[in-house]
């Protein structure tokens, strides 16, 4: 019973324009209610729900320097190898998602391959681009390949 809030996504909103209600949501600890938040969406009020600063994720990264790649003069060539390796490691791991933190410690580039790719979520949140995507992930969810400045890397949120 009750009012239950709907989930909130900012795939759909601009970046801009939804800053203001990425800042409210996540300065708030869980149970807190935010003050109202003015946007050009119109009025916001926030309450965190549960508590997702436990959230664990896996991640595993195919790097886009490499010294394996140095042989290779083509940027486009190399771009294409990085990008056919990380979409084979997506497919081992949905496929076999037991076997994550095997796939991630012989395959990642990530700095976090020895412990299986696990990392707290929280560690990507000067990476914006990273961090939104984990955020949205449900438990046992696999991410699309998101790329960065390092490298195309897949998230499984753990469950």
């Amino acid at each position: 019973g009750g009012f239950q809030p709907a989930r909130l996504v900012y795939r759909r909103v601009p970046t801009a324009k939804a800053d203001a209600l990425h800042r409210g949501a996540f300065e708030l600890e869980p149970g807190q209610v935010s003050p109202v938040i003015d946007t050009k969406l119109g009025l916001h009020i926030l309450r965190r729900l549960g508590a997702p600063r436990d959230k664990q994720v896996q991640h595993i990264m195919v790097a886009r320097q490499h010294p394996r790649l140095a042989a290779i003069s083509s940027v486009q060539v190399q771009q294409m190898l990085v990008r056919r390796r990380i979409m084979s490691l997506r497919v081992a791991v949905m496929n076999h998602p037991q076997s994550w933190a095997e796939i991630a410690q012989k395959a990642s580039d990530g700095p976090m391959a020895a412990e299986g790719g696990r990392i707290p979520w929280e560690t990507l949140k000067p990476f914006r681009s990273l961090y939104d995507v984990v955020l949205g992930l449900e438990p046992g969810e696999v991410s699309a390949v998101v790329g960065s400045p390092w490298g195309l890397h897949i998230f499984r949120r753990l469950p």
